[in-house]
C-alpha cells in the first residue's frame, strides 16, 4: 500500500491493540475512529479469533485504505468456536501474543509511528513496542475511578488480599478505533480468534474500509463448548500464547503501524512485543478511573498483608469492611469497594493485577474511558503519576458527532445477535415508564437467583425489558415456570440481547437494574439513567461505590438476591423516591455532553492524542 501524505508529510501510521473482550474492542475502535477523523492512517489488530467473530457477527471490517483490521492469533487452545479462550488469556497473553505481533508490526508496508494499547495489554505491548523502537501509548478504557482502583492490586498483593478472575472488554476498543480511524488514522483491530468468531456469528460485520482492518490471533484456551469463553483459564494461557501469533500478525502486516493502542490488561506481553518490534505502545484501560485506581492498589496491598485472604472466611467476616486510606483520590474506599481480584484466597489472580497495572509505568501515554469532569480527583492523581493521561469517553458521546459520510459503514459492537423486536414494545411505554435490566455479557447466575429477579420485577408492577444471555445460567436452562412466564407477558419483554445505548436513550426508559461493567456505567451517565446497581466482579463494586455514594445516581442491591428487595428498588428508584437520582442524572448527562462539545475536555484530549501520534509518525 502507498503511503498517504498530508501537507508534505506521510500520513501517521497508528496501531490499535484491544484486550480480547467486547467492551475493551469497543473503546478502542471508536479512539481509532476519532483518530482517523482527525487524519491519521489506523492499524486495529484483533486477535483472530475476536477477528472471525466479528466477521460473524455481520460487523464490516473493510475499512478503508488507511483504516485496516489485522488479525493474531493468541494461542489459547478453545473446544469450540464459542469458547472465547477468556479463561486462559492471562496464562496465553505475556506468551502467544508478543512474537505474532511483532510479526505483524514487521511486514506492515508503512512504518508504524506508534502503538495505542489497550492498556490492560500492556505487559506485553510495551516490551514490544519498546523492542521496535516504537513509541506506545496506553489507552485505559475504564473510568478513572476505575483505573484507580485496579492500580491498588500491588497494594492489595502486598496487604495479603487476592482478586478473583477477570474479563475485560471489546467494546471500548472498537469505539477508541472508531474515534482514531475517524480523525484520519489507519487502524489494524486485532481480536482472538475465538472474540472475531463470535463476532461474526454476531451479525457483527467486520468488512471494515481499506485502512480499518480487523485481525485475530489465536489465544490458545481449551473450551469445552460454544458458550466456554475461556475466561477461567484467561490468566493463566495470557502471558504463554498470545506472544508469538501477535508478533506474527505485526510481521505481516502490509503497512509497519507507527504504534500500538493495547488494552491494559493485555499489556503483560503486549508492551514486550512492541520493544522487540521497535514500536512505540499506549495502552487503554477500559476501566473507570476509580476502578483502575483501585485495581492498581494490588501490589501495596500485597506488601501490606492484606492479600491474598488467608480463607474464603474473611469474605464474610467484616474482614473486606477494612478501610484503605493510602489510595489517592479515593478518601474512605473500603477493601470490599476495589476491584474482586482484590479480594480471592488465590494469589495468582491478585498478583496478575499488580502486574499488569504496574506496567502501566512502562508507557508514556495511558488513556481512559471516562471524562474529567466526573472524576476529577482522581484524574488529577492519575496525572501526576504518568507522563501523559488521556480522558476520552464518553467515546458514545463523540461518535455520534460524525458526520454521515464516515458512518457509511456502520460497525456493531456485539459479540451477540442484536434484537429489535424490544424497540416496538418500548415505542408504546409512556416515558420513563419502563425499568431496562441487563447483567452484561459475562455474569453468570444460578436459576433461584433469575427466579427471584423475576418474581421482584413482576410484583414492582413497573413495565421491565428484560435481557437473558442464552448462557446467564451457569450450567442449566433459563427457562422459567409457566406461571411466571405468564405473568411477565403482562408487564415485561423479553429478549436476549440489544443494542443496549439506543435502549438507554429510549424516551421510555427510565431506570437501569445493572451489573455496573463500566460500559454499561458510563452510557447509562451518557443517557442520564440512574440505576439499580447489582455488581458481579471485577471492577464493578469499584462503580457501584461511586454510581450511588459519588455521583448520586443510583441504588445498590444485596449480593444475595431476594425478591423483595428487587420489588423495593425498582419501585423507590422508578416513583417518587428517585426524583433526587433522576435530575442527578440528568445533570451528568449534562457534563457528558460538555465534555464532548468541540471544546470540551474528551474532545480535546482526543485531538492531542491525535496529535501526539501524528508526531510519532513524522519522526
Amino acid at each position: 500500500m502507498e503511503s498517504l501524505v498530508i501537507n508534505g508529510h506521510k500520513k501517521p501510521h497508528v496501531i490499535c491493540l484491544a484486550l480480547p473482550a467486547q467492551s475493551h474492542v469497543k473503546a478502542m475502535l471508536k479512539l481509532a475512529q476519532l483518530l482517523h477523523h482527525k487524519g491519521l492512517q489506523i492499524t486495529f489488530v484483533n486477535t483472530e479469533y475476536i477477528h472471525k467473530r466479528m466477521l460473524k457477527s455481520g460487523c464490516c471490517l473493510d475499512g478503508s485504505s488507511d483504516f485496516r483490521f489485522e488479525s493474531i492469533p493468541d494461542g489459547i487452545p478453545r473446544s469450540s468456536e464459542d469458547d472465547d479462550g477468556s479463561q486462559l488469556l492471562m496464562q496465553y497473553l505475556e506468551t502467544t501474543f508478543k512474537a505474532p505481533f511483532l510479526d505483524l508490526v514487521a511486514k506492515l508496508p508503512n512504518p508504524p509511528t506508534c502503538i495505542v494499547s489497550d492498556g490492560f495489554m500492556s505487559i506485553f505491548c510495551i516490551d514490544a513496542a519498546q523492542k521496535l523502537g516504537i513509541p506506545i501509548m496506553l489507552y485505559w478504557t475504564l473510568s478513572a475511578c476505575g483505573f484507580m482502583g485496579i492500580y491498588q492490586a500491588k497494594n492489595a498483593l502486598d496487604k495479603g488480599l487476592t482478586p478473583l478472575k477477570g474479563m475485560f472488554f471489546i467494546v471500548a476498543m472498537l469505539k477508541l478505533a472508531q474515534l482514531l480511524h475517524h480523525k484520519g488514522l489507519q487502524i489494524t483491530f486485532v481480536n482472538t480468534e475465538y472474540i472475531h468468531k463470535r463476532m461474526l456469528k454476531s451479525g457483527c460485520c467486520l468488512d471494515g474500509s481499506s485502512d480499518f482492518r480487523f485481525e485475530s490471533i489465536p489465544d490458545g484456551i481449551p473450551r469445552s463448548s460454544e458458550d466456554d469463553d475461556g475466561s477461567q483459564l484467561l490468566l493463566q494461557y495470557l502471558e504463554t500464547t498470545f506472544k508469538a501469533p501477535f508478533f506474527d500478525l505485526v510481521a505481516k502486516l502490509p503497512n509497519p503501524p507507527t504504534c500500538i493502542v493495547s488494552d491494559g490488561f493485555m499489556s503483560i506481553f503486549c508492551i514486550d512485543a512492541a520493544q522487540k518490534l521497535g514500536i512505540p505502545i499506549m495502552l487503554y484501560w477500559t476501566l473507570s478511573a476509580c476502578g483502575f485506581m483501585g485495581t492498581y492498589q494490588a501490589k501495596n496491598a500485597i506488601d501490606k498483608g492484606l492479600t491474598p485472604l488467608e480463607d474464603e472466611s474473611y469474605l464474610t467476616n467484616g474482614y473486606l469492611d477494612t478501610v484503605i486510606d493510602w489510595v489517592p483520590g479515593m478518601e474512605g474506599i473500603r477493601l470490599k469497594d476495589l476491584n474482586t481480584m482484590l479480594w480471592n484466597t488465590d494469589p495468582t489472580v491478585v498478583k496478575h493485577a499488580s502486574k499488569v497495572t504496574q506496567k502501566s509505568h512502562d508507557v508514556s501515554h495511558n488513556i481512559f474511558h471516562t471524562f474529567d469532569g466526573l472524576e476529577p480527583s482522581i484524574v488529577d492523581a492519575l496525572e501526576s503519576m504518568y507522563p501523559k493521561v488521556y480522558t476520552v469517553g464518553p467515546m458514545q458521546l463523540l461518535l455520534n458527532q460524525m458526520p454521515k459520510q464516515d458512518k457509511e459503514t456502520e460497525l456493531s459492537y456485539s459479540l451477540w445477535k442484536e434484537e429489535t423486536e424490544c424497540f416496538e414494545w418500548l415505542d408504546s411505554k409512556e416515558q420513563n415508564s419502563v425499568m431496562y435490566v441487563n447483567y452484561g455479557s459475562l455474569a453468570v447466575m444460578s436459576l433461584q437467583d433469575l427466579t427471584e429477579f423475576a418474581w421482584g420485577l413482576v410484583n414492582s408492577n413497573h413495565y421491565f425489558l428484560w435481557i437473558i444471555r442464552s448462557n446467564l445460567i451457569e450450567g442449566e436452562s433459563t427457562a422459567l415456570s409457566p406461571e411466571l412466564e405468564k405473568l411477565i407477558e403482562t408487564k415485561g419483554f423479553i429478549a436476549r440481547w440489544c443494542s443496549q445505548e439506543k435502549v438507554l436513550n429510549h424516551p421510555s426508559v427510565g431506570g437501569f437494574l445493572t451489573h455496573c461493567g463500566w460500559g454499561s456505567t458510563i452510557e447509562s451517565l451518557s443517557a442520564g439513567v440512574p440505576m439499580i446497581c447489582w455488581p458481579y466482579a471485577w471492577d464493578q463494586p469499584t462503580n457501584c461505590r461511586y454510581i450511588c455514594e459519588e455521583w448520586g445516581v443510583g441504588l445498590e442491591m444485596g449480593k444475595q438476591v431476594k425478591k423483595e428487595e428487587v420489588k423495593r428498588r425498582v419501585q423507590e428508584l422508578m416513583g417518587e423516591g428517585g426524583h433526587k437520582m433522576r435530575n442527578k442524572a440528568a445533570e451528568w448527562k449534562e457534563q457528558a455532553h460538555i465534555a464532548t462539545s468541540p471544546n470540551g475536555s474528551t474532545t480535546l484530549n482526543v485531538d492531542k492524542l491525535v496529535e501526539e501520534i501524528n508526531m510519532l509518525s513524522r519522526n
